[in-house]
């Protein structure tokens, strides 16, 4: 088992990668290793943390929170948009139903 310190450090890694990812609009690479994230964050707090490796893990810990605060802006975001742009398809789909409707040819 590696130590805490260690998957917390590949925890930052990875979130990191996520983000560049993301801003290079790779969501797929996001989806395939966010269950990799989790798993990595869920063994990191499942037991007690070394003394020593405490001020360095929360060092990590918080970078990586950090990390999460931009991702959900870029989820929140990306959310808001695939709405909008489902608004406007129903809409123009409305609008060509309603001009097929109504047409004399």
């Amino acid at each position: 088992m590696a130590n805490k310190l260690e998957l917390a450090k590949q925890l930052l890694l990875l979130s990191t990668q996520i983000e560049s990812r993301l801003a290079d609009s790779d969501i797929a690479y996001a989806i395939e290793h966010e269950s990799e994230r989790m798993a990595l964050a869920r063994e990191i707090f499942s037991s007690k943390v070394d003394d020593k490796d405490q001020p360095q893990l929360q060092a990590i810990i918080c970078e990586v929170l950090e990390i999460n605060s931009r991702l959900q802006v870029f989820a929140n975001k990306t959310k808001d948009e695939i709405s909008k742009l489902c608004r406007q398809n129903k809409q123009a789909r409305k609008a060509t139903n309603a001009y097929k409707n109504n047409s004399f040819l």
